[in-house]
Parts: C-alpha cells; structure tokens; sequence
C-alpha cells in the first residue's frame, strides 16, 4: 500500500511536460512543396510558454498532413480557418519536424 502511494503522489510531484498552448482563431495556413510534408500555422493570439527551439516569428505550430492523425488535424484546421472559427491548439514542447517551429500535439475547434 505504501509502494502504490508512493507512486501515485510522485506522478502529482512530477509534472509531464507539456507545450504551448493557445485559444484562438487561424491567421495563416502555410504549405508548399519547398515545405515538403509540413503544414504551418499562424495563430492569433501566439501561444504563451513556447519552447526554446521556437524561434519563428510568424509561424507557430507545425504538422505532418501525411498521418492519419495529420490528415484529421488538416480537415479540422481547414475547417476552422474557412469559417473563421476558433480553435484550440497544443503544442508538443518540441521542433521536431522543423528546427525553429514547435510540432503540434492536438487540435480542438470550439
């Protein structure tokens, strides 16, 4: 019992890293095939409690429409854009597909 205690309050000590995140509407969708597989994506307001690899200016988050999940998330960002609605964005606390834009963990239109 102690064990198990243990380890559910070092899961409450220890947080998970997370990414940015922000609540807002799309101001720009960009992808090219100078871009290869990545889509990016400008948002207004920019996320707060971006990584240190964040270093573009303009764009915010970046995706693989290649995925199934990337697929979703471009007919779910897509969607929200053409409408002008908003959406919430998270980010994966990390550059990984493009050096100086954080990937993007998950999408929500509201």
């Amino acid at each position: 019992m102690n064990r198990l205690l243990g380890l559910v309050f070092g899961f409450l000590i220890i947080p998970a890293a997370m990414g940015s995140s922000t609540t807002g509407t799309i101001v720009s969708v960009l992808a090219g095939e100078i871009y290869g597989n990545k889509v990016y994506i400008q948002m207004s307001p920019k996320p707060t409690l971006v990584p240190g690899c964040q270093t573009n200016a303009r764009y915010n988050y970046v995706f693989d429409p290649t995925t199934s999940a990337g697929q979703i998330a471009f007919s779910i960002i897509l969607a929200a854009y053409t409408a002008n609605r908003a959406v919430y964005l998270e980010g994966t606390d990390a550059c990984s597909l493009a050096g100086d834009v954080e990937s993007l963990e998950q999408v929500r239109a509201l």
